[in-house]
């Protein structure tokens, strides 16, 4: 009576069908039929070995998962090739094999070792093979690449770590907003009161002008608080404009310095200056003079009664560095990567000993990349803090997004200092949001609508990296790859696919450095692009 194959629901490939088809069928009887299943699996590697070790079997999927051929492997010993040298050393695989026979089977995770000398973790399942008399004769071994599972499961614990913390922020926020907005408050109504329940002769003229200048004083603390969230959200949503015009540094200095003056002069704070040298900008002076108070004033609160704080600006090339330091407390290391997140404050809860909202610093860096530059900022606990504006001399608003005929390309051009990233997408909405996402990052791009367009212009410009859509009019993205890798001016230029069309493998194989699926995961875009600008500029460093 003819055997036959009971599959699980797991399909033919699954670990739990191959195993019962070990077990089903006597290794000398049907051989050649079981060795022929175990071969065609590509989902799961399998190895058959000896007692000894030496490898017997060796499938596609194994192929696949350490890069070794049949050839390469059969008649050698797992042990030596397979396993990690220190699992070696220690004896691992023999335990493995102990606990195999003796349990019936062994099941558990194990560091292999590829041909390119390349390690992983693997989910491995080890089944002794017996003889008709019940004795091992070999092992049956599968296995599977835990790696993606690790990095996923990895993910997931960072992703509950950060809305954890960010759940405790939102706390934290909440209470420190309630102090900060019923401090003010809290003025304004008791000093308001004051003046209506007093007869005009019960309070002094002095008296009354006093409770008047903390109501009105109050109220423009109130406001500023107000105006931080309010610019925050502005940022973040994209909403915020720029207004250009071009004015003297120095002066606008000044202006700050004479704003910040009495509240240094109160801490006995000493206050430099030096902006003689940094001339003409072009920026939205609202919005620089708001970045460069923000410093100032965090200078000035934490910096101890006695101190120093200096205000520089300096041309850097086609750049401008608005330069605030301080000799105050300083920050710890490991609190700068947080120093720029909103609603964040080193000193933070009810209970601190200084006061704000935590939106500043965010709101200084949001600012600042919104005219294509950024926030640096150096520390030591002890003996003070150095931030550095860095924003170019000609800041670009965006140009409309226009349909015209004679247009080949748009987008803000940006200053020539910033790297080009050329953008090939005929959707005008989609081309203008990824334009908008990636300048914010400090790249400047152009916009190409077809394949023509965009060959034309990596011909002629050799943007740092060029983000492709598969689904153009004249031709589609993956003939556009094939032409840029085939000619010599521009094979080297990195090409990411950004589209709806779903096959990273054909992208790989033409060429793409990466590939994304929308919806777009902006962030990791850009952290490519970052990467990507940061190479190539070592590499030109290399080169000089």
């Amino acid at each position: 009576m003819a055997k036959t194959l009971k599959v699980g629901a797991g399909g033919a490939d699954s670990p739990q069908a191959l195993l019962d088809a070990e077990l089903r069928f006597n290794p000398s009887g049907t051989a050649n039929f079981l060795g022929s299943i175990l071969q065609a699996s590509t989902a799961y590697s399998i190895i058959g070995q000896d007692l000894d070790g030496t490898i017997k079997l060796w499938n596609e999927g194994a192929r696949r998962l350490y890069g070794y051929e049949p050839r390469e492997m059969i008649g050698r010993a797992n042990s030596s090739i397979l396993h990690v040298a220190d699992d070696v050393a220690s004896g691992l695989p023999a335990r493995i094999m102990a606990t195999a026979v003796q349990a019936g089977k062994f099941e558990g995770t194990v560091v292999r070792r590829r041909k390119d000398g390349g390690t992983f973790t693997a989910r491995m399942v080890m089944t002794p093979r017996r003889d008709p008399k019940g004795n091992p004769i070999g092992f049956l071994i599968i296995s599977s690449d835990m790696t993606e599972e690790i990095l996923l499961v990895q993910k997931l614990k960072d992703t509950n770590t950060e809305l954890l913390a960010a759940n405790h922020h939102t706390t934290a926020f909440l209470a420190t907003m309630s102090h900060e907005l019923r401090t003010p408050l809290n003025s304004i109504l008791g000093f308001s009161e004051l003046l209506i329940d007093s007869v005009d002769d019960t309070l002094p003229a002095k008296t009354r002008a006093r409770f008047l200048e903390q109501i009105h004083e109050s109220g423009k603390h109130l406001l500023s608080l107000i105006n931080d969230i309010l610019d925050i959200s502005k940022v973040e949503a994209g909403q915020m404009e720029l207004r250009l015009e071009r004015f003297a540094v120095a002066d606008l200095i000044s202006k700050v310095v004479g704003i910040v003056e009495p509240l240094a002069t109160q801490k006995e704070i000493r206050l430099e200056f030096e902006a003689s040298k940094a001339g003409l900008i072009l920026a939205d002076p609202g919005k620089l003079k708001q970045m460069i108070l923000n410093l100032v004033s965090n200078a000035i609160k934490f910096t101890s009664r006695g101190g120093t704080a200096t205000i520089s600006a300096a041309r850097v090339g086609e750049r401008l560095e608005i330069v605030v330091s301080d000799n105050g407390i300083g920050i710890a290391e490991r609190d700068l990567p947080r120093m720029f997140k909103e609603f964040q404050q080193l000193d933070s809860g009810v209970n601190r000993s200084q006061e704000g909202t935590g939106l500043g610093l965010a709101l200084t860096r949001s600012l600042a990349r919104l005219h294509g530059g950024d926030v640096r900022v150096k520390s030591t606990i002890g003996k003070g803090s150095r931030f550095t504006i860095d924003l170019p001399i000609e800041a670009h608003l965006a140009k409309p997004v226009s349909n015209g005929p004679d247009r080949i390309s748009e987008g803000m051009v940006g200053d020539d200092s910033r790297p080009f990233v050329l953008i090939v997408e005929d959707d005008s909405a989609s081309s203008e949001l990824l334009a908008w996402q990636i300048e914010r990052a400090g790249f400047r791009t152009k916009i190409a609508r077809t394949g023509v367009e965009a060959l034309a212009i990596a011909q002629s410009e050799r943007p740092v990296a060029i983000t492709l859509d598969i689904m153009l009019p004249d031709m589609d993205g993956w003939e556009i790859l094939k032409r840029l890798k085939s000619n010599d001016a521009t094979k080297l230029i990195p090409a990411i696919v950004v589209s709806v069309v779903d096959n990273p493998e054909l992208g790989a194989v033409l060429g793409s450095i990466d590939y994304f699926v929308k919806p777009l995961a902006v962030k990791e875009l850009v952290k490519r692009l970052s990467k990507l600008n940061l190479k190539v500029e070592k590499q030109a460093r290399v080169e000089a």
